[in-house]
């Protein structure tokens, strides 16, 4: 998606998340635990007098695993557009990752992602819950659990915030916070993980009967 049409291809991507399709086409979502190859800033070619106002970035992941959808190829290259700076993906080695087919290639949905690791049974799993708020909503869902995991699980932590707010946010059932980072002691597994986001964030776009306005388009 390297280049755009006008004021309104520019802001239909910048702000409204990127979706064309209507309720029921969820065949153009993928969702894959994609192990990070490169992630790389570019510049998009605009039409004269345009605004982008997002950062714009081209990603390379190596497909591990397809969650839904499907894709055959054991590479796979998407554009992801992120109005804050570098994407949160590009902090992790494996993520579970959310795009759409689009006719000249993917695109992240956008800031849809989980950081995934391996777990010493060889499975995928994401962390425990953030904050009161993810934990109520995943409690039915993706109850986090116990986890073994084979290779150090974290999510960063951001220097600008207070350690005494990360130590409310990261509960220590579910966390151990060293220095930048919180270690996860508890997980969910992908299939949780997916449902999640079907009931939560996709739902919420359009996606899987919800009643947003248009998928994937916020």
């Amino acid at each position: 998606m390297r280049k755009l049409n006008g004021w309104i291809a520019v802001l239909t991507l910048a702000l409204l998340g990127f979706g064309s399709a209507h309720a029921g086409e969820e065949e153009r979502l993928l969702v894959f635990v994609g192990e990070k190859m490169s992630v790389a800033e570019f510049k998009p070619e605009l039409p004269p007098n345009t605004v982008m106002m997002d950062a714009v970035f081209k990603a390379k992941f190596r497909v591990r695993q397809v969650v839904y959808g499907r894709y055959d190829d054991e590479v796979i290259e998407f554009d992801a557009y992120d109005h804050f700076g570098v994407p949160g993906f590009a902090e992790y080695p494996h993520s579970l990752l959310f795009v759409l087919r689009q006719d000249d290639g993917f695109v992240q949905l956008k800031y849809q992602y989980v950081p995934v690791f391996r777990t010493r049974s060889g499975e995928w799993n994401g962390c425990g819950p953030v904050r009161n708020r993810d934990d109520q909503g995943r409690r039915y869902l993706a109850k986090a659990q116990p986890v073994a995991f084979a290779e150090e699980a974290y999510l960063r932590l951001s220097p600008e915030r207070p350690r005494e707010l990360d130590a409310k946010s990261y509960p220590r059932r579910d966390f151990r916070i060293e220095g930048d980072r919180a270690y996860c002691l508890t997980g969910s597994s992908l299939r949780e993980l997916f449902e999640l986001k079907k009931q939560a964030a996709l739902k919420d776009e359009g996606w899987f009967g919800g009643n947003g306005a248009v998928p994937g388009s916020r």
